[in-house]
């Protein structure tokens, strides 16, 4: 066609082929313009028909700052939805330090989750914004009022491990654990014969509902079982255990029965646990995974709390050990544990 075109305008004289040829580029240019046009409009479209919003701002009646994450608690006109991705921005004083979309579906009310972390006592600014309204609260961090214990690892030496929560729950190490590179900053390794023990408290460490949850690196092991973390008597307590059989266990006892609920792992890499009992059932996650749930009956165990003891001693990494005194719902948790595994070191390369 180009052959063509180009012998046809070889035929014609000088001054009409270099017309043609401004009208063929106007044309052309043309042409490309209304399909950007038409491009940007379809996306156009296909936004805000992809993002529902209520024309009136909704209502905030509750919004907090946690470690761990934020929230608000929306109310809106009955009937009215927030459905798509809506952009969001969290700023410290003056500087953002994190935006992006957050995808959500609500029906006339829910909480919207920010995913942090935020460090207790800091300012923060929340905001959301749309083409109808923009919401913006003010928030200082503070501890999670149900978070009984936080095992974080990282003092990087000494001989404890300091509870980063209010309650000052701090752990004990015993024969000198190593300490090593972790999911979040350091971790403890723990080569059979180690471990930390926190000291029982009443009002904090004996919930009768619970969140467990703890990054566990394992290596292949002999034995029938190396736990984990236990705060466990005769016929009351828990058990979390890492299995020869590739597998790590969680066992309740309570109201004279034990259960247990299993979750297949895999070997030297981070893999974080999650625990939850609500006072009829016990589930297991492996990271924002429910792997594994049951009915159970549990009761709260007036012994020490161990990591890396009971009735085995650990060979394997542990880091972030958290326990809330409730069983936390499926939002909470997501707005901290991770799908599938962190590829860190174990020995602090």
């Amino acid at each position: 066609m180009s052959v063509l075109i180009c012998q046809f305008m070889r035929g014609l004289s000088p001054v009409l082929s270099t017309t043609l040829l401004v009208l063929m580029v106007v044309f052309a240019g043309v042409s490309v313009s209304l399909s950007i046009s038409r491009t940007r409009d379809q996306l156009e479209t296909q936004a805000s028909e992809a993002l529902i919003i209520p024309k009136l701002e909704p209502k905030i009646v509750d919004y907090h700052c946690f470690e761990n994450y934020a929230y608000f608690l929306v109310f809106m006109n009955q009937g009215e939805v927030i459905r798509g991705v809506v952009p969001y921005k969290i700023k410290e004083r003056s500087a953002v330090i994190r935006s992006g979309g957050l995808a959500l579906n609500l029906t006339s009310k829910g909480n919207i989750y920010f995913e942090g972390p935020f460090e207790v006592g800091h300012d923060y600014s929340i905001t959301l914004t749309t083409n109808n309204w923009v919401i913006t609260r003010q928030c200082r961090a503070v501890r999670h009022p149900d978070m009984v214990l936080h095992l974080a690892f990282r003092e990087n030496a000494g001989s404890r491990a300091r509870d980063s929560t209010s309650y000052r729950n701090d752990g004990v190490l015993y024969d000198s654990p190593t300490w090593v590179t972790g999911v979040s900053d350091y971790a403890l390794l723990m080569n059979g014969s180690q471990y930390v023990m926190v000291s029982d408290d009443a009002d904090t460490l004996r919930p009768a509902t619970f969140t467990l949850s703890v990054w566990l690196y394992r290596f292949n092991h002999e034995g029938d079982r190396e736990v984990v973390i236990s705060k466990q008597a005769e016929d009351a307590g828990f058990e979390l255990a890492s299995m020869s059989d590739g597998t790590v266990q969680l066992n309740v006892t309570g109201s004279g029965t034990s259960t247990s609920v299993s979750t297949p792992v895999t070997n030297e890499q981070w893999t974080q646990l999650i625990a939850t009992f609500n006072s009829t059932h016990l589930n297991l996650y492996d990271g924002c995974t429910l792997m594994n749930t049951t009915e159970a009956n549990f009761t709260a165990s007036a012994s020490a709390l161990y990591v890396g003891k009971g009735e085995a001693y650990l060979n394997g990494s542990v880091d972030e050990v958290r326990i809330y005194r409730q069983a936390l719902s499926a939002d909470e948790l997501a707005v901290f544990c991770q799908a599938g595994t962190v590829q860190a070191g174990a020995y602090g390369t």
